[in-house]
């Protein structure tokens, strides 16, 4: 059972945006290593559950999905940026 707690907590490292591998490379970095990631599993499951024509909708939805993720957060960092109220006189 504690082997599985530790599984888990390493996986939860793995995606933790302040400790993982990515934490420290520039946003556009983050964006091509995250699509990367999800190219490369969109292939492995496709091939694995052998649904061979939907690799590629499975491929174009996680560039989407993963790409709105990557404005929204640029969109609510630059808007923090430009409308600080702290900085207003």
């Amino acid at each position: 059972m504690m082997g599985l707690f530790k599984l888990i907590r390493f996986l939860f490292t793995l995606v933790n945006p302040a400790t993982n591998a990515l934490s420290n490379a520039p946003l556009e970095w983050k964006y091509l290593a995250t699509n990367g990631l999800a190219f490369m599993w969109c292939v492995a499951f496709g091939l694995y559950v052998g649904e061979y024509v939907t690799i590629g909708y499975s491929i174009v939805g996680h560039i989407a999905l993963i790409t709105m993720c990557f404005v929204t957060y640029y969109v609510l960092r630059y808007s923090r940026k430009r409308f600080d109220p702290s900085e207003r006189q």
